[in-house]
């Protein structure tokens, strides 16, 4: 989840000001970037899809066709959050808010802005694939987290209030935008858990990423608090600022964080500081102060909490390093015979995600690929390929996962799926056919894949209550183990037939169970499986022996004082005998998560603890949802009132020659990207008046329609002579409209483009009086009619944390041709740019 705070305005006075010798790139450099930042900036959401729309007391929801159900399950959830933080923040935004629901992929996220409405959109998934969120119900997670963003950013007071009646909702009418990243995203993280029985503050994650910085570096400062791009933990902001406003809280009292942010509110010295008014909220403490104070603290009970794992079974393992990889290191995979390890890493973030393979001995590793999202892999039985998953874009909005398979030796990659929104595989023994995730928007079912026809076979069926996660068939391929998640009750481990059958639940609590992974050298007759799990608030190593229908036992084999995450089992030959077995897990440290081996003695096992309370089991079942709330009938959604202006910002322009000029600018776009337009206009010296106004609609996948018009004014030629001064003045009229073809995946972008344009210009003398009276008529030049093309395209691709270090090419080209009806008079031009990266 993000918040995203600022939808742009683009204001195209630069380009519409250009001198007539580089009017022939108008297409290009005007239009086509004000297409494409209304598409990168406002549009969050798939604009083309049909949408309905209900009301609610504070809501305004609007929901994709299809997800009615969820649009009313989040509609209850975000009323009941809005009653909360009205309790718990006090200020309370003005008008209903947007709530926008679409399927945009497989991907679990939300966006929140005030800007030009308090508007949310979540997106309706609900994942299980990974360690992130600790709840009971995503919905409720998602809307609490984002409407937390909105009663935040919406706060004005004092002076900044007096902006907002003057300016409306414009860009700089909002003083927490200036917060910094760890107060925004930080108290979002700190509501979604304090008012939820969940959330990522009480999960284990944060407290093991923290815990890592504390033993091993002597921060984190309050400056790593902060967004920084590709630096490890990418969501640092998030994890930092949430642990500590939960300090803040703690300390001083829950309602300590929203006094803090209403001072920051009515004070413009938040825009240059992050500790202003904060002495009242902490005795008189300076933010540093309390941060470093909090971290000295941590940094102590980090001492401590390691010194009582020590010291208590089955105490601390001793891991090796494997590769010394670390940063984004995730999901690793042994070979079938032991000797290699395949794993997702970005190279501490210089170059873009990569899937590597390892000798698992010597560590010569090599990346074999491209990757372009994290997901579980596989082995083919052979150990020739592997099988894997990752996001492609497609209708230039939406994520879906499909499943790829690469050949080890060559890197030669053959897609298996295409949109069938298929991660997580893992291959049969036979190598025939693939177990995998399968989504339809919110829902999940286990399906099987078959690897020569793509053909797909469901293991479970779709639905709302359950949602389904990795799953790892069993050495003779008669069983699978799988993540299953339960709305309301527990992500569990369960065991199934190989055609779908429920055989066993493996595990019951509200503890976040990792991927499962069979121990191939068991003794005949008894099932064994590793898996971390965080069921004591800590993620640690678990073991389970399930033997026939026998309730299984299950074991805590192994933990480190920062969590172990991932892990794959290491195969021993077939008879040795070994009570011994290897592991290879990812261990959070304070510079990423590092691959890390360690031995595992069967004597060693301790009986699993009962889990800390906050992951027991709730008595007498799953927390009922919020009541059923009173809404308005489903309507089709209309965007007319949301493209109303609410705000506007000052314009300035000096023009050469003729003096300032003055105006307004402002402009609107839908809650799903589908309509967006802008307008300026300025009143200069003499009566004279500047002005533009753009348009865009994307109605369409794969094409999208826009239009401008314009009116500038420019000093075109100055002569000097002995009467004195002379200035010709150029007045230019244009209008354009056309439509752009965009094709985008997450690799490449290609734009074609075309456009109908009419041009005017008119023009006048101005300067000394004598100069004005000894030149030349001024021959007024015809209207031009005509048109243009346009193409653009790059793959460049560099790592988050590359300075000047990319691989591919950008190139643009455009052609325009205007002509006089009545007349031989034209103009044309041409222009072609690139760059190449390596």
């Amino acid at each position: 989840m993000r918040c995203r705070p600022r939808l742009p305005i683009i204001r195209l006075t630069t380009c519409m000001n250009a001198r007539s010798g580089a009017a022939r790139t108008l297409i290009l450099a005007c239009l086509i970037p004000f297409l494409l930042a209304v598409d990168a900036g406002a549009q969050f959401g798939v604009p083309f899809a049909r949408y309905r729309t209900f009301e609610t007391a504070h809501f305004i929801l609007t929901f994709e066709v299809g997800l009615e159900d969820y649009a009313r399950r989040a509609a209850a959830r975000a009323e009941a959050a809005h009653v909360l933080l009205v309790r718990a923040y006090g200020a309370t935004p003005r008008g209903k808010i947007r709530l926008v629901i679409v399927d945009q992929g497989d991907i679990f996220n939300g966006s929140a802005t005030p800007v030009p409405t308090n508007r949310i959109i979540a997106f309706a998934h609900t994942p299980v694939e990974n360690d992130l969120f600790f709840t009971d119900d995503p919905v409720e997670l998602l809307v609490t987290h984002e409407l937390a963003h909105v009663f935040h950013l919406d706060e004005a007071r004092s002076g900044w209030r007096v902006l907002r009646g003057v300016f409306g909702r414009g860009e700089l009418t909002f003083p927490h935008l200036f917060d910094g990243s760890y107060l925004i995203e930080g108290l979002a993280t700190f509501y979604e858990s304090r008012l939820t029985d969940g959330g990522r503050v009480r999960g284990a994650r944060f407290a093991e990423t923290l815990r890592a910085f504390l033993l091993e570096t002597d921060g984190p400062h309050l400056d790593e608090a902060e967004s920084d791009p590709g630096a490890w933990p990418l969501d640092r902001h998030y994890t930092f600022g949430g642990l500590f406003l939960e300090h803040v809280a703690t300390r001083y009292g829950g309602e300590t964080a929203p006094a803090w942010m209403a001072r920051r509110a009515g004070s413009f010295r938040s825009i240059f500081s992050r500790g202003a008014r904060v002495g009242e909220a902490f005795g008189g403490r300076s933010l540093s102060q309390e941060w470093d104070d909090w971290i000295a603290s941590e940094r102590s009970e980090a001492l401590r909490f390691r010194d009582r794992l020590r010291h208590s079974a089955p105490g601390l393992v001793q891991t090796t390093r494997v590769c010394d990889v670390a940063h984004q290191t995730s999901f690793p995979r042994v070979s079938p015979d032991g000797s290699a390890i395949a794993f997702l890493s970005t190279d501490e973030g210089r170059k873009p995600l990569g899937l590597y393979v390892a000798d698992l001995e010597t560590c010569a590793g090599r990346r074999i690929i491209r990757i372009d999202s994290a997901h579980p892999l596989a082995w083919t039985p052979d150990g020739r390929s592997i099988v894997f998953s990752q996001l492609t874009l497609v209708d230039n909005a939406r994520l879906f996962a499909d499943l790829f398979r690469v050949d080890v030796a060559s890197g030669v990659v053959t897609r298996l799926t295409r949109e069938a929104r298929v991660t997580s595989p893992d291959v049969h023994p036979s190598g025939r056919m693939v177990a995998a995730v399968q989504y339809d928007g919110e829902r999940s079912r286990l399906v099987t894949v078959d690897v020569q026809s793509a053909t797909i076979s469901p293991l479970t069926e779709f639905a709302t209550q359950t949602a389904w996660g990795p799953a790892r068939w069993s050495p003779d391929g008669t069983r699978l183990a799988a993540v299953r998640f339960t709305r309301g009750v527990s992500l569990d481990l369960v065991l199934l037939a190989a055609d779908g059958r429920l055989l066993q639940v493996l595990t019951d609590d509200r503890a976040l169970e990792g991927a499962p992974e069979w121990d191939a050298s068991a003794p005949a007759g008894t099932g064994r499986l590793f898996f971390t799990s965080d069921r004591t608030g800590l993620r640690e190593l678990y073991g389970m022996e399930i033997e026939g229908d026998a309730n299984p036992r299950l074991y805590l084999m192994a933990r480190v004082p920062t969590g172990f995450h991932e892990v794959t089992v290491v195969p021993m030959p077939q008879g040795s005998g070994s009570a011994r077995t290897t592991i290879v897990a990812t261990v959070t440290h304070a510079d990423g998560r590092h691959l890390e081996r360690l031995e595992i003695d069967r004597s060693a096992w301790v009986a699993a603890p009962a889990p800390a309370a906050q992951y027991v089991q709730r008595a007498g079942g799953p927390e009922s949802p919020p009541a059923p709330i009173d809404a308005t009938t489903p309507v089709s959604y209309s965007a007319a009132r949301d493209l109303l202006p609410t705000g506007w910002s000052p314009v300035f322009e000096a023009v050469e020659e003729l003096g300032v000029f003055a105006g307004v600018a402002t402009g609107g776009v839908d809650v799903i990207g589908r309509h967006a337009w802008q307008g300026n206009a300025a009143y200069g010296p003499d009566g004279r008046m500047t002005g533009s106004a753009s348009y865009v609609y994307r109605r369409f996948p794969r094409a999208q329609l826009f239009g401008q018009v314009a009116s500038t004014w420019r000093l075109e030629q100055r002569f000097e002579s002995e009467d004195g001064e002379l200035l010709r003045l150029e007045r230019k009229r244009s209008a354009s409209v056309g439509v752009a073809f965009p094709w985008e995946t997450l690799r490449r972008f290609t734009l074609v483009s075309a456009t109908l344009e009419i041009e005017d210009r008119y023009h006048e003398n101005a300067g000394d009086a004598g100069a004005i009276g000894a030149a030349d008529p001024i021959e007024q030049e015809p209207t031009l009619i005509g048109g243009g093309l346009g193409v653009s395209f790059g793959n460049a691709q560099a790592g988050l944390r590359s300075i000047s270090r990319q691989d591919g090419v950008r190139m643009a080209a455009s052609i325009d041709y205007l002509k006089a009806p009545d007349e031989d008079s034209w103009r044309s031009g041409w222009e072609v740019v690139s760059s190449v990266y390596r």
